[in-house]
């Protein structure tokens, strides 16, 4: 036998042999690790957030750099909630979008050239109109912020018709 070990060179052999473990054992133990957190989930929200709460600079690092990577989602989250909030309707998808897009070769619907779009509200958020394909037209950035809350320049051909 060797020498006795205190609580904390046990624990801390343990966490090692822990540790070895898991690597070695590697798709096992993910394994077992996803069953765990799917058959527990209100447990595996709870740590999650425990987590966050001691580490939020940890939070706003990972919240940042999702945010880079996926600038669609957060527009289109940033939409939903602003349509949301005036109690407007909402059923634009992705696809729909998508749809519109190709339907205006890529082009603005206001000057006709071929840049990076953004969705305009034919009727505007402010005046009642919500987030739906009927409503949505493809712009520029100059010509949906030229544009602001105004009806639209000349009239638009809408993708989908009304």
């Amino acid at each position: 036998m060797g020498p006795k070990l205190s609580d904390e060179e046990r624990k801390a052999r343990d966490r090692e042999g822990a540790k070895r473990f898991y690597w070695a054992h590697l798709d096992s133990s993910r394994a077992r690790s996803r069953n765990y957190q799917q058959a527990h989930p209100e447990k595996r929200r709870a740590q999650v957030k425990l987590f966050y709460i001691r580490h939020p600079d940890l939070k706003k690092k990972r919240s940042r750099r999702w945010q880079i990577s996926n600038p669609e989602a957060v527009r289109a989250a940033t939409q939903r909630h602003r349509t949301l909030k005036r109690g407007l309707p909402n059923t634009l998808t992705v696809r729909e979008w998508q749809a519109i897009c190709i339907a205006y070769k890529g082009r603005c619907a206001y000057c006709g050239r071929k840049a990076k779009l953004t969705q305009d509200h034919v009727q505007p958020l402010s005046n009642g109109g919500g987030t739906t394909a009927f409503n949505i037209v493809p712009a520029c950035q100059s010509c949906n912020s030229a544009k602001g809350n105004r009806p639209p320049p000349k009239p638009v051909k809408l993708a989908f018709g009304i």
